[in-house]
């Protein structure tokens, strides 16, 4: 089983860039270091000088286009977000050679306090969340053949429950903030 796991560094401004460069270094760099298992992170940049530079500063494999081919498991990840030491076995624990969608229902990680808060709007199979492979895929379709939300048209979806991804809410993601029906799970106490 061959197993590649997809980041988009893509950002054509290069201060914006290293910006993200830095927060994918304290999140998603350790996050993938701690996981068990084989598998290939490909960090998708906007030139060859960011190539260059993710490549210095990560243990990843930058790359122009996405390579598809050959994976049985295909697994996409945001440049900024956490998942726990178990996120690769869980994904690889429901490989049984036949194509399926695996999601996880995610909580979001507040990066300035450390607060997780509970994202209340659960994910199942007609709303995949962003956390999300898709295993055996069909001959031409990838992992982003579809968008986050809609992977559910592609195969079968099993949802792993939350405590596994951290959305990571922080400055430089403007899209991602915690909404008013959110709860805080562990609030930091003075």
């Amino acid at each position: 089983m061959k197993h590649s796991i997809y980041i988009r560094s893509n950002y054509t401004q290069f201060p914006t860039f290293l910006k993200r460069l830095e927060i994918m270094r304290a999140t998603v760099v350790p996050s993938l270091l701690a996981q068990d298992g084989e598998f290939d992170v490909q960090v998708q940049v906007e030139n060859s000088d960011h190539a260059k530079i993710i490549a210095a500063y990560t243990p990843f494999r930058p790359v122009l286009q996405f390579e598809f081919d050959g994976y049985d498991i295909q697994t996409r990840l945001d440049n900024d977000d956490i998942v726990s030491p178990g996120y690769v076995k869980a994904i690889e624990s429901f490989y049984d050679g036949t194509p399926r969608v695996v999601t996880f229902d995610i909580e979001k990680l507040l990066w300035d306090t450390g607060e997780i808060y509970s994202y209340n709007r659960p994910y199942h199979a007609e709303r995949c969340s962003m956390f999300s492979s898709l295993l055996c895929p069909p001959e031409g379709v990838n992992i982003f053949s579809r968008t986050h939300g809609a992977l559910g048209e592609l195969a079968t979806v099993s949802v792993i429950e939350k405590g596994t991804c951290f959305l990571v809410v922080h400055g430089t993601n403007k899209l991602t903030k915690i909404m008013s029906d959110e709860t805080s799970v562990n609030p930091v106490k003075d």
